[in-house]
Parts: structure tokens; sequence; C-alpha cells
């Protein structure tokens, strides 16, 4: 498996990120087919039948219009009338989805554009070849659609249920964000202005959904990706060159090129000079003695990464040493670093994860990406059927724009 770099799976710890801020730790995901915002906005997944949406900002001039819009300039309301909320769109075997539920991934789709570029095209603009924005933005919002009912269909396969106890967290969770919220009423307001979610009942699907999500990740890979062995992540990250290290730092400052440099020698000889058998207990002694990284409290074990992540430098001095070896005096722009190599723990935070607060496990990400996988294969389980009332969207009519 070839991971990109700060990949995103399609299920992730929360979809509705302005409502859940402050909200707490509630047991259940949302789930994001955009590929996730997880966070700090990591970079898509490569699933060929999730459309891109990431244009890039010089796109919208290229379709030949010069107009661009802003959120405020979308009459939603309007919008979300042009069909009864119950009116079923889109049926996969024995699920539906409702125009409700289109419009809030409709809706996420806008958001999603938005939020990246500041800005709307025409959508009626050409995308690429030959579609428009349009139909880009329909194909997200049935993506995202689908995920839902994949996942209910695949946990209906493995025989997995929300048990009476799920449902009983999943209502004092949701009672919680309702009184966090001020009333229905508040929530309610948030939830449309921000979402597109017109009824409570509809995102207690999806919060409900989130919590299935979990149950049935939990249950073929292990809470965190537990199931998986270090053999396993090790075969299914081999081609994508992590390393994992520790270093002592000294920094450089402006007063005395000199010191930190010095100090870094004595630290250096020091470490020549061990004969015991415990050199990485005698490396950490030192490390956490002299080092000056500011990482050093939040990453004590090391830090696991690929090249450029880290300074080239750093990654090139550590790459070329075995496993327990130490490097000499690497320089960077930061400072002086002596570098110790170690093997990878798979429940380590790789650094382009963690440099966007994503604090998930090597081994956690591997397993949420062969799930991700499973996911599609479940979707491509149903059949898919389009209404008339489908047929119908007009999106650049829908929105105005």
């Amino acid at each position: 498996m070839r991971l990109k770099k700060k990949i995103a799976v399609a299920l992730c710890a929360a979809m509705l990120i302005t409502l859940l801020a402050g909200c707490g730790e509630p047991g259940g995901w949302y789930m994001d087919s955009n590929g996730g915002q997880t966070t700090g906005e990591p970079t898509p997944a490569d699933t060929s039948s999730s459309p891109s949406l990431s244009p890039s900002p010089t796109t919208f001039a290229s379709t030949g219009n010069s107009d661009f819009y802003v959120l405020e300039d979308i009459d939603f309301d309007a919008a979300f009338n042009a069909f009864p909320p119950d009116t079923v769109m889109i049926k996969a075997d024995d699920y539906t989805i409702t125009w409700e539920e289109l419009f809030f991934h409709l809706r996420g789709a806008l958001n999603y554009i938005y939020s990246m570029f500041g800005a709307l095209p025409n959508l009626s603009g050409t995308f690429s070849d030959g579609a428009t924005y349009a139909d880009n933005i329909m194909a997200y919002a049935i993506d995202n659609a689908l995920l839902y009912r994949g996942l209910e269909h695949g946990a209906k396969i493995n025989g997995i249920e929300l048990d009476e106890n799920d449902l009983v967290l999943i209502n004092i969770d949701f009672d919680n964000i309702v009184a966090i919220y001020g009333g229905e009423d508040s929530l309610l307001q948030i939830l449309w202005e921000s979402d597109g979610i017109k009824r409570l009942e509809l995102f207690h699907y999806l919060y409900t959904i989130g919590y299935l999500s979990n149950a049935t990740f939990n249950r073929i890979y292990g809470e965190g990706g537990s199931f998986m062995t270090d053999v396993e992540v090790a075969e299914l990250t081999v081609d994508d060159g992590f390393l994992m290290a520790k270093h002592i730092l000294r920094l450089k400052t402006e007063e005395d090129s000199e010191t930190p440099l010095s100090a870094s020698e004595d630290i250096l000889n020091m470490l020549n000079a061990y004969n015991g058998d415990d050199f990485s207990g005698y490396f950490d002694e030192l490390m956490h003695e002299h080092s000056e990284d500011g990482g050093l409290e939040r990453f004590p074990d090391g830090y696991l990464f690929q090249n450029g992540d880290m300074m080239q430098e750093f990654y090139d001095a550590c790459i070329a040493l075995d496993i327990g070896g130490h490097s000499g005096i690497v320089e960077t722009t930061y400072g002086y670093h002596i570098i110790h190599r170690i093997s990878i723990n798979y429940d380590s935070v790789p650094s382009s994860y963690a440099i966007n607060n994503d604090m998930r496990s090597l081994r956690e990400i591997i397993a949420m990406s062969l799930f991700d996988e499973e996911l599609y294969d479940w979707i491509d389980l149903l059949t898919v059927e389009y209404t008339a009332a489908f047929d119908a969207i007009d999106i650049p009519l829908l929105f105005g724009i």
C-alpha cells in the first residue's frame, strides 16, 4: 500500500468541525468523504470513486468566467425549498437518500470550495474534461451520501449493530450538544447556517452513523487499529520511507555561535566514550538533560518521519545510519543535532500528521485506510438508482451562481 503524505481517509473523527469545537470528546465519529477534515486539513486519499474538488486558485479564471461569488450571495432557504425534504432522490438497494440529506452534502461541497479559496466560481463554468463545477459538486454530494449507506451496508454484512448502551450514549451526547448550544432552536440555527441541516432528525442520523462507523472499525481492526500487527503495518508502509529517530539539539544563538557547537561536541564526546550495554538509555539521559528541542516533551520517544518532513540535512544523516547508530554533529539552520536512529514504533504519530494536530498513530492510519477501501467495496455492492426528482435538479439554477 502506497500512502500519500498526510493521507486522509473517508472516515474521521469529525465532520461538522464548527459544531463540535468545544463539545468535549463524544464517542461517535462523523464521516467525511471529502477525504476528510480530520484535524488540520490533510491531503485527501487517492480514491478513484471520490471526485476531486480541489482546483488551483487560477482554475476559476481558466473557465473564461470572471464571476466570483461568496456564500452570502446564495439564497439557501430558496434552494432547500426547491423540493420537499423527504423527496427521495437516490435509491441504493433498500436504502434511500432524500433531498434533505442530499442538500446537506451539496452544501458541504460548496463549503469545501469556499474554505479552500474564499470564493465560488460560476457553477456552469467548465472544471475539466468538459465537466462543469456543478457536475463535480453533484458527484461529490452523491459520493458523500453513499458513504453513509455503504457504512450501513458494511455493518449489516458484518453483523454489527448498535446495542442499547450505544443508543443511550448517543442520546446523552446528543442532548449535551443541544444544551451546549443553548437549546434546539439555537443548535438548528447554527446547523443551518454552517452546514445546511434544517431538522435535528438528520443531525441525529449523521451522529448515529458516526457511532456505527466507530463500532464497525473497532470490530474489524480493533480500537486504534490494535488488531494490526507490526509486521502487517511494516509491509503496508514499506514503500513510504518512514524513519524514526531521537536527537539532541543545541540551538544556534546570535550572541555566541561557538557556544552551542562546543556544547554539542562535548555531548558527542560523552556518547562516543560510552561503553555500557544500554546506549539508547544513555542517549535518552543526555537528551533530556541537554537537548533544546521544543518538541521533546511532546515526543519523548522520538520522531517518525518521511523525506520532506525534516530539514534535509537531518533526513540525510538519519537515513545513512543503521538502526541503533548515532551521527556526528549535523548542522541545520536551527542548530546542531546529534541523531540516534531507532526502530520504528508503529504506535507513534507521523510528524506530517502531528504538525496538523492529527494525533493518529501510524498503525491507526493504516487500519483506517484499509477500512476506507472496504467502505468503497461495500458501496460497490449497492445498486444505485436515481429518481425523476433527482434528474430535475439544476445546480447552477438551484444556487443562483
